[in-house]
C-alpha cells in the first residue's frame, strides 16, 4: 500500500497521467499535492482528481516525501531555486524531464536525493515503458519505495543517464510517430465494409504478430518486408524515411543535456 505524502510541481499531461493510473489502482489521493501557478488548469486538474490537495504556494509542498518535478526544460532551473532552501533531507526529488542532469539539479539546488524519469503516455493505464535514472546516494529502501510506485505505471528500468534522452525519443514520444497513422488507417477501412470493432481488433493483433515477425523471427529486414508482395507505400518510403530522420535528429538535439 502506497502511504508517501507525493507533490508534483506542474500540473500538466504527465502529472494528470500519473494521478490516472494512481487512482485507477485504487490509490488514495488524499496524501498528494498538485502545486501550479496557472490556477485554472490546477481547478481543472482538482475537478478531475478531487481528492487531491492544489496550492499555487509552491512552500506547502515540502513536508512530503517524494516531490516530482513535472515542467518543462526551460523552467526547470528557475523552479529548483524556488525550492531549494525548503528541501528536507529525507525528500527524494524526481524530475520527469529530459535535458537537465541530476549533477545540475543536484548543484541548482544543493541537493542529493535526485532521481530522473521520463514516463509514456500508456503509463495512465499501466502499460507504460518507463526508464529511471537513480543518483548514487538512493538506498535500496528507496528503491523499493518508488519500485512500489512506479509498478502502478508499467514496467520500469534502471538506465544509465546518458541513454535516457534517447528513451524520449524511442519510447515517450514514440506513440506519437504512430497513433494518427492507425486513425488514419481506421478512418479509410471503416469505409471497405468493415465495423470499429473488427478494425481495432484486426490492428491490435496485426501490430502484434508484425512486431514480433520483426524482431524474434531470426529473419532479416530484408527477408520480413519480402513476406508481402503488395507494398502501397512503397513510393513514399525514402521520403517518409527522410521525415523521421530530420524531425527525430533534430528534436533530440534540443532535449540532450
Amino acid at each position: 500500500m502506497i502511504n508517501n505524502k507525493i507533490s508534483f510541481i506542474g500540473s500538466g499531461r504527465i502529472t494528470k497521467i500519473m494521478l490516472n493510473a494512481l487512482s485507477k489502482n485504487n490509490v488514495s489521493l488524499k496524501n498528494i499535492y498538485v502545486y501550479d501557478i496557472n490556477k485554472e488548469e490546477l481547478e481543472k486538474t482538482k475537478k478531475a482528481f478531487s481528492e487531491i490537495n492544489i496550492s499555487t504556494d509552491i512552500k506547502t509542498l515540502f513536508e512530503n516525501d517524494i516531490i516530482f518535478i513535472s515542467v518543462h526544460p526551460p523552467v526547470i532551473i528557475n523552479i529548483l531555486k524556488e525550492i531549494k532552501d525548503f528541501l528536507k533531507p529525507e525528500s527524494i526529488i524526481i524530475s520527469l524531464a529530459p535535458k537537465i542532469n541530476i549533477d545540475t539539479i543536484s548543484k541548482e539546488l544543493n541537493f542529493s536525493k535526485i532521481i530522473r524519469t521520463i514516463p509514456n503516455a500508456s503509463s495512465i493505464i499501466g502499460m507504460g515503458y518507463n526508464p529511471i535514472v537513480y543518483a548514487k546516494c538512493i538506498k535500496d529502501d528507496d528503491k523499493k519505495m518508488i519500485d512500489e510506485i512506479f509498478s502502478i505505471f508499467g514496467k520500469h528500468f534502471e538506465v544509465e543517464e546518458n541513454k535516457l534522452e534517447a528513451y524520449a525519443i524511442l519510447t515517450a514520444m514514440g506513440p506519437t510517430y504512430f497513433w494518427f497513422q492507425l486513425n488514419e488507417i481506421e478512418s479509410i477501412v471503416k469505409n471497405f465494409g468493415l465495423n470499429k470493432e473488427e478494425i481495432q481488433e484486426g490492428i491490435k493483433n496485426m501490430l502484434n504478430g508484425m512486431i514480433t515477425t520483426l524482431y524474434d523471427s531470426n529473419l532479416k529486414y530484408e527477408e520480413v518486408i519480402d513476406l508481402i508482395h503488395s507494398k502501397p507505400l512503397l513510393n513514399d518510403e525514402q521520403t517518409i524515411r527522410n521525415i523521421f530522420k530530420t524531425n527525430l535528429e533534430n528534436i533530440y538535439s534540443k532535449i540532450k543535456p
